[in-house]
């Protein structure tokens, strides 16, 4: 009884779970004419090139172009 009165009593707080969001709709990545894929891998890709982004901070075809090759 007492643990009921003190819920009456305290404001409501939000429960701690997590926060229902719509997802987010994936960013449409424009590869470079050299590299091709078929339409059942795209998403495959798309996900490769932003976990690459997200360590370089470019995209790949961007930071291979700043790199040198060796001679």
């Amino acid at each position: 009884m007492a643990h009921a009165e003190e819920a009456a009593a305290s404001p409501a707080q939000p429960s701690p779970g997590p926060v229902a969001t719509p997802a987010a709709e994936p960013e449409e990545i424009v590869l470079p004419p050299n590299v091709t894929c078929s339409q059942k891998d795209r998403h495959i890709v798309r996900r490769f090139i932003q976990r690459i982004e997200i360590v370089v901070g470019q995209k790949p075809w961007e930071w291979l172009a700043e790199v040198q090759p060796k001679q």
